[in-house]
């Protein structure tokens, strides 16, 4: 599965960058586990199998996620807030300086161009 495909919520995605900076308690991880965005910590016993403890830590993969999110909400945040608020800037600009100076300017241009061919 990879990154579009997997949704989570906002709590979800805290516990996920709490993560990073330490251990999570098990019981908010169900869903983080179950994307491998996180895994259980294991107190490693020599000679046994280990033994599961009631926390986790970030995987890889939940570093991963963590930074096509973090893109991907700057992308959004170009697209649809501030493209428009420099369009709506250029055109406000546009409608209340130049254009109201426009004869003006068409006349300094009639003026050079009238020079330049003469």
């Amino acid at each position: 599965m990879n990154n579009e495909q997997i949704h989570l919520s906002r709590k979800e995605r805290s516990v996920l960058k709490k993560s990073i900076y330490g251990l999570v308690p098990l019981e908010h991880c169900d869903t983080l586990i179950r994307f491998g965005l996180v895994e259980q910590d294991i107190e490693h016993i020599p000679g046994y199998r280990g033994k599961p403890l009631d926390t986790c830590h970030i995987t890889d993969r939940g570093r991963d996620f963590l930074a096509y999110y973090r893109d991907m909400r700057r992308d959004i945040w170009l697209k649809n807030v501030w493209i428009p608020i420099i369009v709506s800037f250029v055109t406000t600009v546009s409608t209340n300086y130049i254009i109201p100076k426009l004869p003006m300017l068409t006349e300094w241009f009639r003026h050079i161009f009238s020079r330049t061919v003469s």
